[in-house]
């Protein structure tokens, strides 16, 4: 079952799987998103791509 909430709400306390108690989840878009007690693990593709592409640019800058 999927619960959608409203605009305004910014957390709720649902359970977590991951803490194995009832922790606050944020909301986002009307829909639940993740626990806010732990960090999701490692960066996300687009943020390694994205790091990997600064990096780069970094170490061999542009000239024009």
């Amino acid at each position: 079952m999927t619960e959608h909430y409203d605009e305004r709400t910014v957390g709720v306390l649902v359970y977590c799987n991951k803490c194995g108690r009832r922790t606050i989840h944020s909301v986002s878009d009307k829909r639940l998103g993740h626990c806010t007690e732990h960090k999701p693990e490692g960066l996300s593709k687009r943020q390694e791509a994205e790091r990997k592409r600064l990096d780069s640019e970094k170490r061999n800058p542009k000239l024009f």
